[in-house]
């Protein structure tokens, strides 16, 4: 990336600095593996099954992101709301791969102690409790 600052211009009572950004786009990564650590709450089989990337795909953000996505909701299926999916990517640039290994961290796990259902019916209790 560069950026080219060009001379600043005040007007209207504001100072304004008329800059021109170049992006080049750098290599494209394709996904090698993804290793789950033992104590993960989802297994490696059941990762796999679901997993928006795999073995070959390109290693685009939205997808890998989507993939660690899944392993905290598993984490929060289960109670643990502040689980956190750390991923650490190692890059093999002669060919052009990535790999994870991830760890997470689930936190305190959380539970409801008591349910109380006031001011409806019978039939509205009856329903609510049942779900």
């Amino acid at each position: 990336m560069e950026a080219k600052p060009q001379k600043a211009a005040l007007a209207d009572g504001s100072i304004r600095v008329p800059f021109r950004v170049s992006v080049e786009p750098g290599s494209q990564y394709r996904l090698a593996a993804v290793r789950l650590a033992p104590e993960i709450v989802v297994s490696q089989a059941d990762f796999d099954k679901q997993a928006h990337l795999h073995s070959g795909d390109i290693a685009d953000g939205q997808h890998v992101t989507e993939n660690w996505e899944y392993i905290s909701r598993q984490y929060h299926n289960h109670g643990y709301m502040k689980a956190s999916v750390h991923p650490t990517p190692t890059f093999d640039r002669v060919k052009g791969t990535v790999s994870y290994d991830v760890m997470a961290d689930p936190g305190p796990i959380y539970a409801i102690g008591a349910l109380s259902i006031e001011n409806v019916s019978d039939d509205l209790r009856a329903q609510m409790m049942a779900a």
